[in-house]
């Protein structure tokens, strides 16, 4: 029994996917610093490889949500924010800050919805 992973439960269960997803970004316990960092090195790791080997960046939403049915690296960046979600990445990555600022300078953009990938149940 996580106390903020039951907030974000509660939030997303009602469909207040930006306040459960805050519920993460504002904790500040162990449990949160783990799921910050997962969070972190999925968007950057599935970005990069992007960048590194498909025709768009943004092939990397299909392959994670049609591939594996996990909420899309880019959708996910939104749902946090832009700034919110470039401030956890440096917080909670050990990623090179110059690959970081790359992908932020980048017009990046995705066609999912995030709501669709978020699933909450107890």
């Amino acid at each position: 029994d996580i106390p903020f992973i039951n907030k974000v439960i509660d939030k997303f269960k009602i469909g207040e996917y930006k306040e459960g997803i805050k519920e993460i970004i504002k904790d500040t316990s162990r449990e949160a610093k783990i799921c910050k960092e997962f969070l972190a090195d999925y968007m950057v790791y599935a970005i990069t490889i992007s960048m590194q080997v498909a025709d768009k960046v943004s092939d990397c939403e299909i392959a994670m949500a049609e591939g594996f049915n996990w909420i899309p690296p880019i959708s996910l960046m939104q749902l946090i924010g832009r700034e919110e979600c470039k401030k956890m990445i440096l917080e909670n990555t050990k990623i090179d800050e110059n690959i970081i600022k790359e992908i932020f300078n980048s017009n990046i953009k995705t066609e999912y919805k995030y709501e669709k990938f978020l699933k909450a149940k107890r």
